[in-house]
């Protein structure tokens, strides 16, 4: 293997724990409450109810692998997917119902939006193997771009990156990737962002 391509094997795996979901969604959710209007007492509370979101599916996903031995983090078999994903859709959905107490019809509606996207993305999780780090990416790039038009635009190109790095690594197919993209940019379509 030349050096060049050593390097570029390295560089992958970097991008893709960068733009893990389980931190890209929490910071669309986080620029979601600032975008939403959220004074700066009500954004501590909101911060600390975003860590609790990010830390209690780490937590029982990782309680979880340690029961179901041998289970890589990026799960590459589709199957062993679809129990942390139900766990997900439930906790997104208690999420969506706490997030009504912040009174604030952006962040309601923006939890809704990401709600139905986790619901949508488990079920074809139980048909066809997409990947979630692309999907994310395209949901949040999406709604960024949505939300704060041509300034958004170059984050865009995070995009094919963290596709490159999916199937550079072997962790998806470029049509898993794509199909994740796809995903999102429709979804966006047809639901919009919360305003």
């Amino acid at each position: 293997m030349s050096p060049m391509k050593h390097r570029i094997n390295r560089i992958a795996p970097i991008v893709s724990r960068i733009f893990e979901p389980i931190l890209v969604l929490p910071t669309l959710a986080f620029v979601g409450g600032v975008r939403a209007g959220l004074g700066q007492r009500e954004l501590l509370f909101y911060a600390l109810f975003l860590l609790c979101a990010i830390l209690l599916p780490v937590g029982l996903f990782l309680l979880w692998r340690r029961n179901a031995k041998g289970i890589p983090w990026d799960m590459p078999e589709r199957r062993t997917r679809i129990k942390p994903l139900l766990v997900l859709s439930g906790l997104t959905l208690v999420y969506f119902s706490v997030v009504p107490a912040f009174h604030n019809g952006i962040l309601t509606r923006l939890f809704f939006l990401l709600t139905v996207w986790v619901i949508g993305f488990t079920v074809l999780t139980g048909r066809w193997k997409i990947s979630g780090h692309t999907g994310c990416l395209a949901l949040v790039v999406g709604l960024f771009v949505l939300w704060f038009g041509r300034t958004a635009w170059p984050l865009l190109l995070l995009v094919p990156l963290v596709g490159w790095a999916r199937v550079s690594g072997k962790n998806h197919t470029v049509a898993e990737v794509i199909s994740g993209v796809v995903y999102s940019w429709l979804f966006l379509l047809v639901f919009g962002a919360p305003q």
